[in-house]
């Protein structure tokens, strides 16, 4: 029956217990944010009757864990902060494990749709005196309304009408002893009205619509702000042309409106000529007084401003005079007294070519979220045009609890290395945790460096010994080329490596011999330390790293990440973009021109030279093939880290390349959105055919998706050699149920090879013994369901 949804997780595996989907009859998209390794929000977006719909489905954290309120709380935070920049009405759906309403603060903007309609009615969904089920899994026996359905406050578009509860009889025939679920379900029916008008919509005190003068002056007004204006940090400096305004969620209508009624407007030049005040009950406010050229332009401005959105009337209503433009600079008890205090100006010319609406939301500053440009019906949205906060929707940074987390394991980590070894020991970030470019999704990868006459299999399973108390599982690799130790603590994976070393330091640099084995598990922390070097010397780190999450966001979007399939691991990526910021001339410092010039240097690049950032690595040689695309490491002896490119998956990364570069530079032009950019590639329409290799299995299917991992390379290689295919891999392993999916899509030019194909794929999977499988090449890809 599930088929007949639209599903919001097409990994059934990650469906653990207290798991959360998403199930529709319409179709939708979805964004997930991970809060530990065992909760998230899921996040469905649906367009109806061309108006979009956000529901977010939760399960919230328990009493039963330490701090619940609190890790509750933070939990809905970030939620209400993402929802509060995503369009139209938006409902908050799940398991709120609040018993005692200590959440009722931070809902305040929303509607508890069970107390709108029913409100002497407890509705509880976890009832212990009349589910047994409840009974069974209560520690306290108390009923509670734990399954809420939440409607954001000023909703234009939806209108709760009933809202009932489900499940709450037993099922036929178990002796009235088994319900469908120890909670009874929440059922809301909601109505869809007519939106209203955008007159009728009263304006709010958290928004405007004002001018900006541009960067170039803002220091000599801020100079000045910083010390008379209390306001300094909630606006930025700025020209109120309509305030009060319309409420940040009608701001895509509003700024579309507003850019067909100023198409024929022309820019004009402000002067900040001088200071003035406006005198009040208690106090004067003192402003520079702007004059446009045209004398009368402001003033033009802000009343078709207010033609458009009459009920915005109090700037132009503050007077007898009517509209007085003005930019505040401070308060004072009197004139005389700002006369006094206020420096010598000097006037500052700007021309006015846009407008601004601005908002602020909860207790934040007010910031840009459009942009309208005069002369045409080009509007910005600045959400979409910062291109860091697309990059933290698509893939989330670590919050600041996170971090935390994080350090304060990795000190643990250390302090247990210290008790085994006397203190002899030294504990160094690898990876994307050493770079600072991890992600939610990231592991935190440690190495240890350890005296030489210690075992390094024998510390690892001391430490894990050590940790017993804290750890949740652990795992000592002993097949790997380096011996790791993998565990999990508060739901953060950690992998930690050791290196012997002389009196068990780490050399700082690589010139000290060790054994190949500490040598490998040390190289990492080595290439991590070339590249901060080297980049930090021609940009921010910072810059830096938002350029390689980017960088690595886009390619995950696209479809192009994983040396399993014959794409770029996250390593080589950041070496072309540590290439990049060092190979850019033009003395780039800003994240989209930075980004540009990644994509346009790749799309020109001749990858009959290697990619390098030291001698060493400039001097490797290059063999095609295998090397197509010579992304080569910094420490000798050098070695391409892009050695699993193919000739297919060369060609998809150098198309996505040009695709990429055409997007950003028109994207520079305003004439395309960053979202543009990051769309998810459409992997079915890539392809004519699709081999599809299906393995099923009760016990061993986790063992095979990690052979299919290790070993799918081989078939791709074996397939490009014998039939001159050009393939393109889908970049994961699809798992339902007790079955997993690897497909390739393929370009045949003979279709009497399909037999020799499914041939080589017989083959192929008859090296794995420990599942059933299935094969065959298909142009439906409906037949996976």
């Amino acid at each position: 029956w599930v088929l007949d949804y639209y599903i919001s997780e097409l990994v059934p595996e990650r469906l653990k217990p207290y798991g959360l989907l998403l199930l529709s009859r319409l179709p939708f998209t979805s964004v997930e944010y991970e809060y530990t390794a065992h909760k998230r929000v899921i996040v469905g977006n649906w367009q109806i009757n061309e108006r979009s719909l956000q529901v977010a489905v939760v399960h919230l954290t328990s009493d039963l864990a330490k701090n619940a309120a609190e890790k509750r709380e933070g939990q809905l935070s970030g939620l209400l902060d993402y929802l509060e920049r995503q369009e139209g009405d938006c409902l908050i759906v799940g398991d709120f494990n609040d018993r005692k309403n200590q959440l009722t603060n931070i809902l305040k903007n929303w509607h508890d749709i069970w107390l709108e309609l029913r409100p002497g009615e407890k509705g509880y969904t976890f009832d212990p005196n009349k589910n047994t089920l409840a009974a069974l899994t209560s520690q306290t026996n108390q009923p509670a309304r734990f399954d809420r359905i939440l409607l954001r406050k000023g909703a234009e578009y939806w209108a709760e009408k009933s809202i009932d509860l489900l499940g709450v009889y037993p099922i036929a025939n178990t002796g009235e002893q088994l319900y469908l679920s120890d909670h009874f379900a929440v059922a809301a029916v909601l109505e869809a009205r007519e939106a209203k008008p955008l007159t009728t919509i009263a304006p709010v005190y958290r928004s405007a619509v004002v001018i900006i003068p541009p960067e170039e002056i803002l220091p000599a007004i801020q100079k000045i702000r910083r010390q008379f204006d209390r306001n300094f940090v909630r606006w930025m400096p700025h020209i109120n042309l309509l305030y009060g305004f319309l409420p940040e969620q009608h701001f895509p209508e509003a700024a579309e409106k507003i850019a067909c009624t100023l198409a024929n407007f022309k820019p004009f030049d402000i002067a900040l000529s001088g200071f003035n005040t406006f005198k009040h009950r208690k106090n004067c406010t003192a402003w520079l007084q702007p004059d446009s050229d045209p004398s009368d332009a402001l003033q033009k401005l802000q009343a078709t401003l207010e033609s458009v959105f009459p009920q915005c009337y109090e700037q132009g209503n503050k007077s007898a005079a009517g509209f007085t433009p003005h930019l505040s600079v401070g308060q004072f008890i009197q004139a005389d007294e700002a006369k006094e205090n206020l420096p010598q100006w000097h006037p500052l010319t700007f021309k006015v070519e846009s407008i601004y609406l601005i908002s602020r939301r909860r207790d934040d500053a007010f910031e840009i979220r459009y942009q309208i440009d005069f002369g045409n019906q080009n509007t910005i949205c600045f959400e979409d045009k910062k291109l860091g906060n697309l990059v933290d929707g698509l893939e989330p940074p670590l919050t600041k609890k996170q971090k935390e987390d994080r350090e304060t394991i990795t000190a643990i980590i250390a302090q247990s290395c210290q008790e085994l070894l006397g203190g002899r020991s030294s504990l160094y970030l690898l990876g994307s945790s050493r770079l600072g470019t991890d992600s939610q999704n990231s592991d935190l990868d440690l190495l240890c460096s350890i005296p030489t006459e210690i075992s390094s299999e024998k510390f690892l399973a001391d430490m894990q010994q050590n940790l017993e108390g804290l750890i949740e599982n652990s795992l000592i690799i002993k097949q790997a080329r380096v011996p790791l130790l993998q565990i999990n603590i508060e739901g953060v994976s950690l992998d930690l490596m050791v290196a012997n070393c002389p009196k068990g330091i780490l050399p700082t640099s690589p010139n000290i011999e060790l054994d190949s084995t500490s040598w490998q598990a040390a190289i990492g922390y080595w290439e991590a330390e070339t590249i901060i070097d080297t980049v930090s010397k021609v940009v921010d780190l910072e810059l830096f790293q938002l350029l390689v999450r980017s960088i690595r966001c886009w390619a995950k979007m696209r479809h192009i990440h994983g040396q399993a399939w014959g794409f770029l691991g996250s390593f080589s990526w950041t070496l072309l973009a540590a290439y990049s910021c060092v190979a850019s001339k033009s003395g780039n410092r800003k994240i989209e021109e930075l980004l540009v010039h990644f994509f346009e240097m790749l799309a020109e690049y001749d990858w009959n030279k290697p990619i390098a950032l030291t001698t060493a690595g400039k001097e490797y040689k290059i063999r095609t093939p295998p090397d197509w695309l010579p992304i080569v490491t910094s420490i000798s002896p050098v070695q391409n880290s892009a050695r699993n490119i193919t000739r297919s998956t060369a060609k998809i990364l150098i198309d996505e390349f040009d695709r990429a570069t055409k997007i950003s530079r028109e994207i520079l032009e305003k004439k395309k959105k960053w979202s543009l950019l990051f769309s998810e590639a459409d992997l079915p329409a890539q392809s004519e055919l699709f081999l599809v290799l299906k393995a099923t299995s009760q016990e061993n299917l986790s063992a095979c998706n990690g052979w299919l991992k290790g070993n799918i390379l081989g078939l791709i290689i074996n397939l490009e050699k014998q039939f001159q295919l050009k393939i393109r891999p889908w970049n994961k392993i699809i798992t339902k149920d007790n079955s997993s999916w690897v497909i390739l899509g393929l370009q045949v030019k003979n279709n009497g090879d399909i037999l020799a194909i499914k041939a080589v794929a017989a083959e192929f999977i008859a090296k794995f013994s420990g599942v059933i499988w299935d094969y065959f090449v298909t142009k439906d890809l409906k037949l996976l369901n």
